[in-house]
């Protein structure tokens, strides 16, 4: 028997809260995902991995 992907619970609610809430900065991380994947290049304020959990402290 084969798997079907699906999606966790809820994801596209939060999707589509988040646009609702900010649709021009939905436009722009959807711009800024674009460039990266056409570039291969970070945004000039991406953050390390590390840095970022510890900015959350976990």
């Amino acid at each position: 028997m084969s798997q079907t992907w699906r999606p966790r619970h809820g994801s596209w609610r939060r999707i589509a809260q988040m646009t609702q809430a900010d649709p021009a900065g939905h436009g722009r991380m959807l711009e800024q995902a674009k460039r990266t994947l056409h570039t291969g290049e970070l945004p000039d304020d991406a953050v390390d991995w590390e840095q970022f959990r510890t900015e959350l402290g976990v």
